[in-house]
């Protein structure tokens, strides 16, 4: 897990029944992913709807390089609850490339 410790704060929500969420953001090197962050969710954001969506980790490959890479294969979660997810994706980062950990609890 890392180390390192997370940004909480709360933020207004975009349709569904709740009308906020805490939410806690904490980086990670895509070097550091291993399987145990599969089901965990990553934080994007759709500048098209301006809104941060969360991608639920599905698979974590490490490459060797040069450079050292990971692909991070995703879901993106639906933007509004009850609707369905908005698809599955994949990147491929270099290994030093910072990604976020998302964790939300709606109130």
């Amino acid at each position: 897990m890392t180390d390192k410790e997370p940004e909480v704060y709360v933020s207004r929500a975009v349709g569904g029944s709740h009308s906020g969420a805490v939410v806690a953001l904490t980086p990670i090197k895509a070097g550091d992913l291993t399987d145990e962050y599969i089901g965990r969710q990553l934080g994007f954001h759709d500048a098209r709807i301006q809104a941060n969506i969360p991608g639920e980790i599905l698979r974590v490959e490490h490459h060797d390089g040069p450079p050292a890479t990971v692909d991070v294969y995703f879901r993106y979660l639906a933007p509004v609850p009850g609707a369905k997810p908005s698809g599955e994706d994949f990147m491929r980062v270099e290994a030093w490339f910072e990604l976020q950990l998302v964790e939300t609890l709606p109130f």
